[in-house]
């Protein structure tokens, strides 16, 4: 049995484990034979790292018993300026799908793929758009975003497209044949703060030159 912590299972699902992104992971091979020993290795492991996020997947493919573990990067956290906090709510929750946490009259969580992104009240928020050309597409600055696996942006694109959002840039691939093959598609939110979501054919690729 192979026993994976990642933090996509649904591309671990589909995906032979040796063509998988090893971004700090850790190999940690036991002997234990039952449920008993295994819980007992993960309590131990959990011990000792605290701060560790992650999520588990279990295969059974293989008679050894290994346990591999992708770390997920820390969240990262993002405060942006709109101007109706009413109108922007909904849209990141209702159009979005993002969950809220703590709010107030001028302020509002949200939990953005794993990551904590806070809309912040400025009724004087104007914004100056800018575009660059990357890949023939005019592309606009500045924007944030997440990266996806690419059977989720795939779903993503979608919700936003039966939604109604208008695309800046529509989804489409980037970079096809080259390194860093990405999906990609952009938008506004209603304030006008630019959104981009990618998802690379080859994760491993997400920093190659």
């Amino acid at each position: 049995t192979t026993y994976i912590a990642t933090t996509n299972t649904n591309k671990i699902s589909s995906t032979p484990l040796d063509s998988l992104p090893l971004v700090g992971c850790k190999t940690l091979p036991s002997r234990a034979k039952t449920n008993l020993d295994l819980l007992l290795l993960w309590i131990l492991f959990l011990a000792s790292h605290k701060d560790t996020i992650f999520q588990m997947y279990i295969r059974s493919e293989i008679v050894s018993l290994e346990i591999v573990i992708f770390f997920m990067p820390k969240p990262f956290h993002l405060a942006i300026p709109v101007d109706n906090l009413d109108r922007c709510n909904r849209f990141y929750s209702e159009i979005l799908g993002c969950e809220a946490g703590r709010s107030s009259d001028h302020w509002t969580d949200y939990n953005l793929f794993g990551h904590q992104l806070v809309l912040h009240v400025d009724p004087h928020h104007n914004v100056k758009k800018h575009h660059n050309e990357v890949d023939g597409k005019s592309v606009p600055v500045p924007h944030f975003g997440v990266i996806l696996g690419w059977e989720e942006f795939t779903s993503f694109a979608q919700r936003l497209t039966q939604k109604g959002v208008e695309f800046v840039i529509k989804p489409y691939l980037r970079f096809e044949g080259l390194p860093g093959e990405q999906m990609t598609l952009f938008f506004y939110d209603p304030a006008g703060n630019a959104l981009e979501f990618k998802a690379f054919k080859n994760e491993d690729q997400i920093f190659a030159s």
